[in-house]
């Protein structure tokens, strides 16, 4: 939590510095232009600061949905800004170096970047709050040939409710999951940002989702920047099943055929909560029976693997920004999205449904539900592969 505290503390500095080197510093002839430069410098990197005195916090911001977009909107343009400062400005000077000849003036440089930072901007802001593709994935495991054919688990990750996700982008995701008659739906974390007080209403259209064998959810880190004890209250008032270092055993006709387990995530360690325990969360399981594993973080899939058959989770939005994505698989045990395999198990990273309001952007990706069918291998490649695709 301290290193986190710092961090949060450091880093709208350490941009409005390389905002100032890179936007401000260089425009010197027109003022009006270096003025504006140096209030999106600001207004961009301090975002923290001004949700701390005008609207909650970073973390479970309270502004208006419109303001958040705009805003965000308005970071976007200054980190994209500041991307192709950083990276085209040195290309400028060499070739100006090259030349022995003023190419293009610094002023009319700093023009073109601001309309390319502008248009990536509103782009990438309203991507972030566009309804989400439904991808498909058709899983052919040998363990899982005792499910019913075409068994079905729709999976929704990173829903991030709050005051940018309005009600009728909740409904719309209950319409699109129901629309694809599920067997089952997992939640794999970061459902909510805020306080049950303040959230209940929107979490209760939840209770709407439809499938045979239910809805199990598990906490992600924001549930923890929150109170996840006091989330934990709430869940099963809109039949949102937790599996919190559990498990559920799932039967038809009396008959045991699959085994749904879930973790903690491990921001709970540090606020004084549960810690995730496979061990524990695996507890009773017939060894017979496929698993499937919720974790909201994918980093532990290589030591998850020879003890699960599936795993599903979320975290990394896909990486939301093309060419950040490269970081963020790094930072996720080098998973960012869609279908891995390791040995016979599988893993399934969800982009995420919807996005954190404190950094609203997707460029190169979208929100996902996920649809996942069971059945048994149709050809040799099938037979061959033991596992599954993406489609």
């Amino acid at each position: 939590m301290k290193l986190m505290l710092c961090v949060a503390a450091l880093a709208p500095t350490v941009f409005f510095l390389l905002g100032f080197l890179f936007l401000v510093w260089p425009v010197r002839k027109n003022k009006t232009l270096r003025y504006l430069m140096l209030l999106l410098a600001v207004i961009a990197s301090y975002k923290t600061l001004f949700f701390l005195v005008f609207g909650g916090s970073v973390m479970a911001p309270d502004l208006p949905a419109w303001l958040q977009l705009w805003y965000g909107i308005l970071q976007n343009t200054y980190f994209f800004m500041l991307g192709l400062a950083v990276t085209l400005g040195p290309i400028l000077w060499i070739g100006r170096r090259v030349a022995k000849a003023r190419i293009l003036s610094t002023g009319a440089f700093m023009s073109i970047i601001a309309v390319l930072g502008a248009v990536l901007g509103v782009t990438a802001g309203l991507n972030a709050v566009a309804a989400p593709k439904v991808d498909t994935y058709r899983l052919t495991a040998p363990k899982f040939a005792q499910m019913p054919e075409g068994y079905r688990i729709v999976q929704l990750s990173d829903l991030h409710m709050g005051i940018n996700i309005t009600p009728q982008m909740i409904k719309q995701i209950v319409q699109m999951t129901n629309a694809q008659k599920p067997d089952l739906v997992v939640i794999t974390g970061d459902l909510a940002d805020g306080m049950p007080e303040k959230l209940r209403s929107d979490v209760s259209l939840l209770a709407d989702l439809k499938a045979k064998d239910g809805v199990y959810i598990i906490n992600g880190n924001h549930e923890y920047y929150a109170s996840a004890s006091a989330w934990e209250e709430v869940w099963g008032d809109y039949g949102l099943n937790l599996l919190n270092n559990k498990n559920v055993i799932l039967k038809r006709d009396g008959v045991p055929f699959l085994a749904v387990a879930g973790l903690a995530d491990k921001q709970a360690i540090k606020v004084g909560s549960e810690a995730p325990n496979l061990a524990k969360a695996l507890k009773g399981i017939p060894s017979d029976l496929p698993i499937v594993l919720l974790e909201h973080r994918p980093e532990n899939f290589k030591t998850n693997a020879s003890k699960v058959d599936l795993m599903l989770s979320g975290h990394t939005h896909g990486g939301m920004v093309w060419g950040l994505d490269y970081l963020v698989a790094f930072l996720n045990g080098g998973y960012v999205s869609g279908l891995y395999h390791e040995g016979t198990s599988s893993l399934i990273v969800s982009r995420g449904t919807y996005l954190w309001g404190g950094f609203l952007a997707r460029l190169g990706t979208t929100g996902e539900i996920g649809v996942i069918t069971f059945s048994q291998p149709k050809n040799s490649k099938d037979q061959e592969s033991n596992l599954g695709e993406e489609r």
